[in-house]
């Protein structure tokens, strides 16, 4: 980086090091203020304690309040609005493009021709004759297979009887659509009538990187995203059937989805998931049926393109500097050993899962419910993003994260329940969610994300593998907050029978 540039740099960090402590303090600020009295906090250790007295005595101050809110959207919003106007231009110049949607437009112009999608050579020759012109540079590198599972073929079809750019724009249009639905559905699971709250949900969703960048890349995520959070709402209201129609259709982005089949299972919703399998398998078969491939010729071309894919650029664990999952930092910290990654990998994996095993396990001998509980999805959704292929656009689904967290803040102060370490890893939920906004990607990240293959092995394995780390910190606080959770009201139950007794 030139002098200017490091500048630029410099003072970019330090902004999105004070917006972190200025956004928690603002979240704090309107809880607090949505508190009738004092009263009903002073029989709390925690809240009792001085300097939170002094803290929430600030919260409450209007003008403080609104200063503080004022603060942080000015700083957080800069980006936001600069990837709308991206978008914008995306949309009114012809020079302009989805990378993403290039996928699927060259496969569904290849179904139309009556030729194989998942035939990797096939593919990747008509992917560069038909984009070279546009993107000449770079086409070459962003050249992959295709590897979307089948039942996303009938789906994507319609796209091969438009024009590009035609095509561009209607995605564009089912995109927004899809993001307006996912941030509607974010108020939805925040399980609070006051405006101010759901305001606060709502604001924090969208600055979620992954909102407005599936826009403008033309990915699946937001709307693959959008599904699985109305899948959840719906198999709260118990409306199975419903749910599972919207997670069968989710499966067209698995690495999403994949997770919340046997939770759904685990919490004995049989007809959600049978109604799930019914509507995938169905879309699947018309899929196989268009492409004219059996299963099993299907599965030979789909792990061939599927090796070539893995070794692709942006794709890689090696070369990849977008990707967000648990496994790229373990390739970075061994580079040399893919048995180590491997091995690292599984046991991570292993532990990860056993923790949020244990928690449901728990819970369910508490209540004895099949409820579906939104500290759960949360936990699916970070696991999800964790354990599998995930790309920065992926943060679309930790809208269940961010509501879950808000949730769990107003459910505690409202019941004068919180603690030091809750509050401690509630903050820290708060960090590893920040680091996933506009913010931190606009300002911090993509200074030196290019350089992440070629940075020193220190630097890669630290300030590169942030947002990866921060998807694994986001696990572990809503983990600690769930589980605490249980132990508090198992010693509140514990409390009442002495006391009747």
């Amino acid at each position: 980086m030139n002098h200017f540039a490091e500048l630029q740099f410099s003072i970019k960090s330090c902004l999105v090091l004070l917006s972190i402590p200025l956004a928690i303090i603002t979240v704090l600020s309107i809880v607090f203020r949505q508190q009738p009295t004092e009263n009903n906090l002073d029989r709390n250790g925690f809240l009792q304690n001085n300097a939170m007295k002094r803290l929430r005595l600030y919260l409450r101050n209007k003008w403080l309040s609104l200063g503080a809110i004022s603060l942080v959207l000015a700083i957080a919003l800069n980006p936001l609005v600069k990837e709308i106007l991206d978008l914008y231009n995306q949309v009114t110049t012809s020079t302009a493009y989805f990378d993403d949607l290039r996928w699927s437009y060259t496969a569904s112009q290849m179904v139309r021709d009556r030729l194989n999608p998942y035939h990797a050579d096939a593919f990747i020759k008509t992917f560069i004759k038909d984009f070279a012109a546009i993107s000449p540079e770079g086409i070459k590198l962003d050249a992959a297979p295709f590897v979307y599972p089948p039942n996303t073929i009938p789906l994507i079809l319609p796209l091969s009887y438009l024009s590009f750019p035609v095509a561009e724009k209607i995605f564009l249009i089912v995109n927004l659509v899809a993001v307006s639905f996912l941030l509607y559905g974010s108020i939805v699971l925040v399980k609070s009538h006051s405006k101010a709250i759901q305001a606060t949900c709502f604001i924090s969703c969208a600055l979620l990187f992954g909102v407005t960048y599936s826009l403008t890349l033309g990915n699946l995520a937001a709307i693959v995203a959008t599904l699985v959070v109305w899948t959840v709402i719906l198999a709260q209201k118990n409306k199975n059937i419903w749910a599972g129609v919207l997670l069968g259709i989710s499966t067209i982005k698995p690495t999403t989805s994949i997770f919340f089949l046997p939770y759904f299972l685990w919490k004995r919703r049989f007809s959600l998931v049978a109604c799930s399998a019914v509507v995938s398998l169905v879309l699947s078969g018309i899929g196989l049926l268009i492409t004219k491939n059996s299963i099993l010729r299907f599965l030979k071309l789909f792990k061939s393109g599927k090796d070539i894919w893995s070794n692709n650029y942006w794709n890689s664990i090696h070369t990849s500097y977008t990707r967000i999952d648990l496994e790229v930092v373990l390739a970075r910290i061994f580079p040399r050993s893919s048995l180590a990654v491997k091995l690292s990998f599984g046991i991570c994996l292993a532990i990860i899962i056993g923790a949020i095993l244990v928690y449901f396990y728990k819970r369910r001998k508490k209540s004895n419910s099949n409820e579906i509980a939104l500290s759960e999805v949360s936990l699916i959704a970070c696991l999800s993003t964790l354990a599998v292929y995930s790309q920065q656009q992926s943060t679309t689904i930790l809208v269940l994260a961010i509501a879950f967290l808000l949730n769990y803040l107003v459910a505690k102060i409202k019941s004068q329940s919180l603690t030091r370490s809750e509050f401690c890893f509630w903050c820290l939920g708060c960090v590893c969610a920040i680091v996933h906004t506009h913010l931190f990607y606009n300002y911090f990240l993509y200074y030196f994300a290019t350089e992440t293959p070629k940075m020193p092995y220190l630097l890669q394995i630290t300030l590169a593998s942030i947002p990866n780390y921060a998807i694994l910190g986001l696990t572990i606080s809503i983990l600690f907050l769930t589980i605490s959770s249980l132990r508090g009201e198992k010693a509140k139950l514990t409390a009442n029978s002495i006391t009747k007794n």
